[in-house]
Parts: structure tokens; C-alpha cells; sequence
């Protein structure tokens, strides 16, 4: 029950994150706002998880967010959207284009992209790595929440 409550609130703060920042990239100041914004909803998130259910909880939906896996999330809100809505239809675009690429340069500050960034001098890292790493961030997050 534990990690469907987890999974619960990663798949709605994704969704926050895909209209906030869809609402908020064209313009710097209201970008920084909205990075802003959404650190304190991820933090609350956390404080709120660890108040109402446990170290282990608050711990499992912040490796999601280390290890990429909200951002996983984030690319299937923008897939189901972009699909069911055509005023959203090129977010889809955008996000099948991430996964066409060789690398995806966002992800730095993640666990295989700080590696890559101390190893070869750069945080990219590739669409099968991305995925990957997701999916451990998942697999961590249900090993806490056991």
C-alpha cells in the first residue's frame, strides 16, 4: 500500500511538473519562479511522507527523484496528453524526440550523469541509460517502501 502511495504522488507531482514548466519555459524569471515553486512542493512532499508514514516513504520518493524516475513519469504524462489532446500534441513530439536523440543533456545531475560528467568530462547520458536508471530509482523506491 505503501509504494502505491508513492507512485501516487510521483505520477501527480509529474503532472505538476509538465504543466508547470510547459506553462513557465518560455520566460527565464517565470521559469526560476516555477524551479522555485516546485522544490518546495517536492520538499513538502517529502516532509509530508515522512510526518504521515515514514523515513523509509519520504526516502523512496526522493530516489525517484534522484535516479530520473519522475522525469520518466513527466515523459509519459507528456505521451498520454499529447495524445489525447491535440493543443498538447507537441509535447508528444518533444518527448519521443528525447528518446530519438544519441543523448539526453538534462539529466546531469543524475547518478549515471554525474559519473559520466567525473569520468568524461560531461553529464550526457543516453536514452537506454535514462531508462535504466529510472527503473532502478523504481526498483529502490519499492525495495524502501516494503
Amino acid at each position: 500500500m505503501t509504494f502505491l502511495i508513492i507512485i501516487l504522488l510521483s505520477l501527480a507531482y509529474a503532472l505538476f511538473d509538465f504543466f508547470g514548466y510547459n506553462a513557465t519555459k518560455d520566460g527565464e524569471r517565470l521559469l526560476l519562479a516555477y524551479r522555485v515553486l516546485q522544490r518546495v512542493v517536492k520538499g513538502a512532499i517529502i516532509v509530508g511522507l515522512f510526518y504521515f508514514v515514514g523515513l523509509k516513504p519520504a526516502l523512496a520518493f526522493l530516489f525517484l527523484g534522484m535516479f530520473a524516475s519522475h522525469d520518466l513519469m513527466y515523459y509519459a504524462w507528456a505521451w498520454i496528453i499529447g495524445s489525447l489532446f491535440k493543443r498538447f500534441e507537441k509535447y508528444k513530439k518533444e518527448t519521443g524526440f528525447q528518446f530519438n536523440r544519441d543523448v539526453i543533456p538534462h539529466l546531469w545531475w543524475t547518478p549515471v550523469g554525474l559519473y559520466r560528467k567525473l569520468r568524461y568530462g560531461h553529464g550526457l547520458i543516453k536514452p537506454a541509460e535514462f531508462l535504466t536508471q529510472a527503473g532502478l530509482g523504481i526498483l529502490i523506491a519499492l525495495g524502501l517502501s516494503a
